[in-house]
């Protein structure tokens, strides 16, 4: 009879797998980072447009913004 070898179910070449998840997790970053630049420089713009109105409305300045 012959000896059938139990070989592990483990993978025979886990660098292609490092790599992978290597990859995948280099675009998480990326979508996450580019998402929270977008969501934060957005509201920044809004905040400080808010700030120098409340700033400039007691006085007679006339207020114009660049990009308006």
């Amino acid at each position: 009879m012959k000896k059938h070898k139990n070989k592990p179910l483990g993978l025979k070449n886990e660098q292609g797998q490092t790599f992978i998840e290597f990859v995948l997790l280099l675009v998480m970053l990326i979508g996450i980072s580019y998402g929270l630049l977008s969501g934060i420089n957005g509201n920044v713009a809004k905040r400080w447009k808010t700030l120098v109105t409340v700033i400039v409305n007691p006085t007679n300045t006339d207020l114009s913004l660049v990009g308006e």
